[in-house]
Protein backbone atom coordinates (compact mmCIF):
# COMPACT_ATOMS: atom_id res chain seq x y z
CA UNK A 1 0.00 0.00 0.00
CA UNK A 2 3.13 2.41 0.39
CA UNK A 3 4.04 2.02 -2.42
CA UNK A 4 1.23 3.56 -4.43
CA UNK A 5 0.38 6.62 -2.28
CA UNK A 6 4.00 7.36 -2.79
CA UNK A 7 3.56 7.67 -6.66
CA UNK A 8 0.27 9.49 -6.03
CA UNK A 9 2.23 11.84 -4.36
CA UNK A 10 4.74 12.38 -6.84
CA UNK A 11 2.28 13.18 -9.49
CA UNK A 12 0.21 15.57 -7.46
CA UNK A 13 3.84 17.95 -7.08
CA UNK A 14 4.54 17.40 -10.57
CA UNK A 15 1.53 18.71 -11.72
CA UNK A 16 0.92 21.22 -9.05
CA UNK A 17 2.16 25.12 -8.59
CA UNK A 18 5.59 24.53 -7.23
CA UNK A 19 7.91 24.35 -10.29
CA UNK A 20 6.72 27.70 -11.49
CA UNK A 21 7.47 29.10 -8.15
CA UNK A 22 10.81 26.99 -8.39
CA UNK A 23 11.47 28.85 -11.98
CA UNK A 24 11.20 32.18 -9.84
CA UNK A 25 9.99 34.42 -13.42
CA UNK A 26 6.69 36.27 -13.61
CA UNK A 27 5.52 37.46 -16.82
CA UNK A 28 4.99 41.30 -16.93
CA UNK A 29 2.52 42.92 -18.89
CA UNK A 30 4.71 45.32 -19.82
CA UNK A 31 6.96 42.84 -21.43
CA UNK A 32 4.33 40.55 -23.18
CA UNK A 33 4.35 41.77 -26.45
CA UNK A 34 0.85 40.12 -26.71
CA UNK A 35 -0.84 42.69 -23.65
CA UNK A 36 -1.82 46.03 -24.85
CA UNK A 37 0.65 47.39 -22.46
CA UNK A 38 3.49 45.58 -23.88
CA UNK A 39 2.78 46.66 -27.31
CA UNK A 40 2.77 49.96 -26.26
CA UNK A 41 6.47 49.88 -24.66
CA UNK A 42 7.53 48.20 -27.94
CA UNK A 43 6.21 51.07 -30.07
CA UNK A 44 7.96 53.79 -27.68
CA UNK A 45 11.40 51.95 -27.55
CA UNK A 46 11.04 51.42 -31.47
CA UNK A 47 10.51 55.29 -31.78
CA UNK A 48 13.08 56.43 -29.06
CA UNK A 49 15.71 53.72 -31.60
CA UNK A 50 14.61 55.82 -34.66
CA UNK A 51 15.22 59.06 -32.91
CA UNK A 52 18.47 58.61 -31.68
CA UNK A 53 19.35 57.23 -35.35
CA UNK A 54 18.40 60.18 -36.77
CA UNK A 55 20.47 62.22 -34.32
CA UNK A 56 23.56 60.05 -35.28
CA UNK A 57 22.70 60.62 -38.81
CA UNK A 58 22.73 64.38 -38.40
CA UNK A 59 25.77 64.55 -36.19
CA UNK A 60 27.82 62.96 -39.03
CA UNK A 61 26.45 65.07 -41.94
CA UNK A 62 27.04 68.51 -39.80
CA UNK A 63 30.76 66.88 -39.40
CA UNK A 64 31.50 66.12 -42.71
CA UNK A 65 29.89 69.78 -43.54
CA UNK A 66 32.48 71.41 -41.19
CA UNK A 67 35.14 69.54 -42.27
CA UNK A 68 34.35 70.66 -46.00
CA UNK A 69 33.69 73.96 -44.93
CA UNK A 70 37.15 74.62 -43.41
CA UNK A 71 38.82 72.43 -46.06
CA UNK A 72 36.88 75.42 -48.86
CA UNK A 73 38.43 78.24 -46.15
CA UNK A 74 41.86 76.86 -46.89
CA UNK A 75 41.32 76.41 -50.35
CA UNK A 76 40.33 79.76 -50.75
CA UNK A 77 43.10 81.08 -48.37
CA UNK A 78 45.75 79.51 -50.43
CA UNK A 79 44.50 80.78 -53.52
CA UNK A 80 44.37 84.23 -52.02
CA UNK A 81 48.33 83.94 -51.30
CA UNK A 82 51.31 85.52 -53.26
CA UNK A 83 53.39 82.21 -55.06
CA UNK A 84 56.68 84.68 -54.38
CA UNK A 85 58.26 86.70 -51.47
CA UNK A 86 55.39 88.91 -50.83
CA UNK A 87 52.16 87.66 -49.50
CA UNK A 88 48.68 89.38 -49.90
CA UNK A 89 45.13 88.59 -49.84
CA UNK A 90 45.30 88.84 -53.97
CA UNK A 91 45.11 85.73 -56.24
CA UNK A 92 45.78 87.46 -59.31
CA UNK A 93 49.52 86.43 -59.38
CA UNK A 94 48.81 83.45 -60.83
CA UNK A 95 46.12 84.35 -63.13
CA UNK A 96 46.56 83.38 -66.66
CA UNK A 97 43.30 83.18 -68.80
CA UNK A 98 40.96 81.34 -67.13
CA UNK A 99 38.09 78.81 -69.55
CA UNK A 100 35.44 81.92 -69.19
CA UNK A 101 38.04 84.73 -70.44
CA UNK A 102 35.92 84.05 -73.61
CA UNK A 103 32.42 84.35 -72.02
CA UNK A 104 33.22 87.42 -70.90
CA UNK A 105 35.01 88.92 -73.98
CA UNK A 106 32.31 88.38 -76.02
CA UNK A 107 29.70 89.75 -73.58
CA UNK A 108 31.94 92.99 -73.52
CA UNK A 109 31.72 93.80 -76.84
CA UNK A 110 28.51 93.47 -76.57
CA UNK A 111 28.58 95.72 -74.39
CA UNK A 112 29.31 98.61 -76.32
CA UNK A 113 29.01 97.17 -79.93
CA UNK A 114 25.74 99.33 -81.32
CA UNK A 115 28.07 102.70 -80.02
CA UNK A 116 28.51 104.88 -83.10
CA UNK A 117 31.45 107.50 -83.45
CA UNK A 118 28.77 110.19 -82.42
CA UNK A 119 28.03 108.46 -79.29
CA UNK A 120 32.24 108.05 -78.31
CA UNK A 121 32.86 111.77 -78.87
CA UNK A 122 29.99 112.42 -76.39
CA UNK A 123 30.99 110.11 -74.00
CA UNK A 124 34.71 111.75 -74.13
CA UNK A 125 33.42 115.05 -73.86
CA UNK A 126 32.15 114.40 -70.45
CA UNK A 127 34.93 113.55 -69.00
CA UNK A 128 35.81 112.34 -65.42
CA UNK A 129 38.64 113.54 -63.14
CA UNK A 130 40.76 110.78 -63.08
CA UNK A 131 43.33 112.78 -60.99
CA UNK A 132 41.92 112.51 -57.46
CA UNK A 133 43.82 110.17 -55.74
CA UNK A 134 47.48 111.77 -54.58
CA UNK A 135 50.07 110.06 -53.24
CA UNK A 136 53.10 110.39 -52.25
CA UNK A 137 56.21 108.71 -53.77
CA UNK A 138 60.29 108.16 -53.12
CA UNK A 139 61.05 108.19 -56.57
CA UNK A 140 64.76 106.97 -55.56
CA UNK A 141 65.54 103.91 -57.50
CA UNK A 142 67.01 102.48 -54.69
CA UNK A 143 63.81 102.37 -52.89
CA UNK A 144 62.06 100.20 -55.78
CA UNK A 145 60.97 96.85 -54.75
CA UNK A 146 64.28 93.99 -55.50
CA UNK A 147 62.57 92.48 -58.67
CA UNK A 148 62.62 95.98 -60.80
CA UNK A 149 65.96 96.68 -59.71
CA UNK A 150 67.69 94.13 -62.54
CA UNK A 151 67.67 93.05 -65.75
CA UNK A 152 65.35 89.93 -65.71
CA UNK A 153 62.76 91.82 -63.70
CA UNK A 154 59.94 90.22 -65.27
CA UNK A 155 61.12 86.52 -64.01
CA UNK A 156 61.77 88.20 -60.77
CA UNK A 157 58.38 89.68 -60.22
CA UNK A 158 57.09 87.74 -56.86
CA UNK A 159 54.10 86.61 -58.97
CA UNK A 160 53.01 84.47 -61.77
CA UNK A 161 52.40 86.66 -65.17
CA UNK A 162 53.24 86.23 -69.15
CA UNK A 163 49.24 86.18 -69.99
CA UNK A 164 49.07 90.03 -70.93
CA UNK A 165 49.40 89.87 -74.53
CA UNK A 166 47.14 92.40 -76.24
CA UNK A 167 49.58 95.46 -76.15
CA UNK A 168 48.98 95.75 -79.70
CA UNK A 169 45.36 95.23 -80.66
CA UNK A 170 43.91 94.42 -77.65
CA UNK A 171 40.71 92.68 -77.25
CA UNK A 172 38.95 95.19 -75.46
CA UNK A 173 35.18 95.67 -76.06
CA UNK A 174 35.31 99.58 -76.61
CA UNK A 175 38.65 99.37 -78.32
CA UNK A 176 36.94 99.32 -81.79
CA UNK A 177 35.08 102.40 -81.50
CA UNK A 178 37.13 104.64 -79.43
CA UNK A 179 40.62 104.14 -81.35
CA UNK A 180 38.43 104.98 -84.48
CA UNK A 181 37.44 108.77 -82.80
CA UNK A 182 41.08 108.66 -81.54
CA UNK A 183 42.24 108.10 -85.13
CA UNK A 184 45.05 105.09 -83.82
CA UNK A 185 45.06 101.66 -84.81
CA UNK A 186 47.16 99.87 -82.15
CA UNK A 187 48.97 100.96 -79.22
CA UNK A 188 52.36 100.52 -77.91
CA UNK A 189 53.73 97.13 -78.39
CA UNK A 190 55.82 95.24 -75.15
CA UNK A 191 59.09 95.10 -76.50
CA UNK A 192 58.99 99.01 -76.57
CA UNK A 193 57.67 98.66 -73.05
CA UNK A 194 60.17 96.02 -71.89
CA UNK A 195 63.16 98.14 -73.42
CA UNK A 196 62.10 101.63 -71.87
CA UNK A 197 61.72 99.64 -68.35
CA UNK A 198 65.55 97.73 -69.05
CA UNK A 199 67.31 101.13 -69.86
CA UNK A 200 65.66 102.69 -66.64
CA UNK A 201 66.84 100.16 -64.64
CA UNK A 202 70.45 100.41 -66.42
CA UNK A 203 70.11 104.10 -66.17
CA UNK A 204 68.77 103.77 -62.19
CA UNK A 205 65.62 105.41 -63.00
CA UNK A 206 62.50 104.68 -61.02
CA UNK A 207 60.40 105.48 -63.83
CA UNK A 208 59.73 105.64 -67.62
CA UNK A 209 57.43 107.77 -69.55
CA UNK A 210 54.56 106.21 -70.40
CA UNK A 211 54.68 105.89 -74.77
CA UNK A 212 52.45 109.00 -76.30
CA UNK A 213 52.33 110.78 -73.38
CA UNK A 214 54.31 113.11 -70.96
CA UNK A 215 53.21 111.00 -68.20
CA UNK A 216 56.23 108.97 -65.55
CA UNK A 217 54.45 105.72 -64.96
CA UNK A 218 56.79 104.64 -61.49
CA UNK A 219 56.96 100.73 -62.66
CA UNK A 220 57.97 99.29 -59.24
CA UNK A 221 54.93 100.29 -57.39
CA UNK A 222 52.93 97.82 -60.10
CA UNK A 223 51.01 95.32 -58.01
CA UNK A 224 48.51 92.78 -58.85
CA UNK A 225 44.61 93.22 -57.56
CA UNK A 226 41.94 91.36 -57.44
CA UNK A 227 42.19 88.69 -60.41
CA UNK A 228 43.26 90.79 -63.63
CA UNK A 229 43.31 94.02 -62.10
CA UNK A 230 47.13 96.62 -61.04
CA UNK A 231 47.16 99.25 -58.80
CA UNK A 232 50.14 101.47 -59.65
CA UNK A 233 51.59 105.05 -59.28
CA UNK A 234 51.77 107.39 -62.30
CA UNK A 235 53.16 111.28 -62.38
CA UNK A 236 51.33 113.49 -64.63
CA UNK A 237 53.82 116.40 -64.19
CA UNK A 238 51.59 118.22 -61.60
CA UNK A 239 51.82 115.41 -59.18
CA UNK A 240 51.92 112.23 -58.18
CA UNK A 241 48.30 109.76 -58.46
CA UNK A 242 47.26 105.89 -57.64
CA UNK A 243 45.65 104.35 -60.48
CA UNK A 244 43.67 101.11 -60.98
CA UNK A 245 43.35 99.38 -64.08
CA UNK A 246 41.47 96.44 -65.11
CA UNK A 247 43.79 94.77 -67.75
CA UNK A 248 41.05 92.30 -68.93
CA UNK A 249 38.66 94.65 -70.23
CA UNK A 250 40.50 97.58 -70.61
CA UNK A 251 39.58 100.14 -67.81
CA UNK A 252 40.98 102.54 -66.03
CA UNK A 253 39.76 103.42 -62.37
CA UNK A 254 36.87 101.46 -63.38
CA UNK A 255 35.93 103.29 -66.85
CA UNK A 256 36.45 103.48 -70.18
CA UNK A 257 39.49 105.62 -71.13
CA UNK A 258 38.14 109.13 -72.33
CA UNK A 259 41.78 109.37 -74.38
CA UNK A 260 44.41 107.79 -76.23
CA UNK A 261 46.56 108.54 -73.23
CA UNK A 262 44.91 106.92 -70.80
CA UNK A 263 44.74 103.35 -72.91
CA UNK A 264 48.16 103.57 -73.25
CA UNK A 265 48.64 104.42 -69.25
CA UNK A 266 46.68 101.11 -69.02
CA UNK A 267 48.71 99.00 -71.21
CA UNK A 268 52.20 99.80 -70.00
CA UNK A 269 50.70 99.06 -66.44
CA UNK A 270 49.29 96.03 -67.33
CA UNK A 271 52.54 95.02 -69.78
CA UNK A 272 54.82 95.59 -66.73
CA UNK A 273 52.39 93.77 -64.37
CA UNK A 274 51.19 90.89 -66.68
CA UNK A 275 53.39 90.96 -69.81
CA UNK A 276 56.23 88.19 -71.13
CA UNK A 277 59.28 88.83 -71.12
CA UNK A 278 62.01 90.48 -73.43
Amino acid sequence: MACPSLAMALLIASTGPLPVLAAGRTISPLSDPASPLGGVQSLQLLANQQENDEKEKKKKKKKGQQKLNQSERERTYQEGLDKGKDKGANKGYTRGYESGWNDRKAKDKDRWKDWDSNRWRDYNRNKRNIWTRRVVVNNNYYSSPSWARGPGWYNNRPWGGNWYGVSNSPPWGWWVGQSLVWGITALTTAAIINNAIDRAIARQQASIYVPNTNWQLYYGSVRPLAQAGVTFAVNNGYGSYQMEADCEQGLLNGEVPTSAAEAQLINAACQVTFGRGA
